[in-house]
């Protein structure tokens, strides 16, 4: 199974990057996309990097003012990719898949009175900082073990349940000692502060959709099929394998971002 895989991984790698040259000799404005996208970007990176360097997080108490500017900073950045479209309508499908990768960001930032909702519990979740820190770093411990085993590839499955795992260890440190409301704001002040959460999210739903497809094609077969006719595993088969592809290509783009 351990050379499948690595062989599947060989050709999405392979695969990977023919589309990408055929994409920027076909169409020559895509290939300035990325480049223009990381200019987008620099009001958005220098501020979160500025929180990164302080120590915080916004789920370990900011000053609301620090909320401020990164929203601030990032509503700035997406206009400046949105406006990208103009000219190159083929950057849609790009443009979009940015818009996707923030989707956790943009919530926070549209929370009604967010800077006085987050001023009320400011004090409390940096109280607790401590107890919130240990939850990620034992998140980044276990991740790190996961990766860095011979015998078996880490799977963004099992990325994603310790992911899950921190997201509940904060959760219930908030909701011990800060309240409810408190708890139910984490779960938007985490998501945005790890890359990770994005694509656990795209990825359960890719998964789910997946697996409702197959077995709905595998419902409507056994209608026309007699009770003693064993059901063909094939489309288990392409399912199991079309999903470690997908698995692949998420887990080389966590890597490489």
């Amino acid at each position: 199974m351990g050379w499948a895989r690595s062989f599947c991984g060989f050709l999405c790698i392979i695969f990977y990057g023919i589309l990408r040259s055929l994409a920027a000799t076909q169409d020559p404005c895509l290939s300035t996309f990325d480049a223009e996208k990381a200019q987008c970007m620099a009001p958005y990176n220098s501020q979160r990097q500025a929180i990164a360097n302080s120590g915080r997080r916004l789920y370990t108490g900011v000053d609301v003012e620090t909320v401020r500017l990164l929203c601030s900073a990032f509503k700035t950045s997406i206009l400046c990719i949105k406006n990208l479209r103009r000219g190159c309508p083929q950057r849609y499908v790009q443009i979009d898949i940015v818009m996707t990768d923030f989707t956790n960001l943009s919530e926070l930032c549209t929370i009604p009175n967010l800077y006085e909702v987050y001023a009320m519990h400011q004090n409390c979740f940096a109280r607790r900082a401590d107890e919130s820190n240990a939850c990620y770093s034992a998140y980044i411990d276990n991740t790190e073990q996961v990766q860095t085993r011979t015998d078996e590839p880490a799977s963004l499955t099992q990325i994603c349940v310790l992911f899950d795992r921190f997201m509940t260890c904060v959760k219930t440190n908030i909701k011990t000692h800060c309240g409810e409301f408190a708890a139910n704001l984490t779960d938007i002040l985490v998501r945005p502060t790890v890359n990770i959460s994005e694509t656990c999210t795209k990825y359960r739903e890719i998964t789910r959709t997946i697996q409702t497809t197959t077995s709905t094609s595998l419902r409507k077969s056994t209608e026309f099929e007699s009770e003693e006719q064993p059901i063909n595993r094939s489309t288990h088969l392409v399912s199991e394998f079309w999903l470690l592809i997908l698995q692949f290509f998420m887990l080389f783009w966590i890597r490489t971002t």
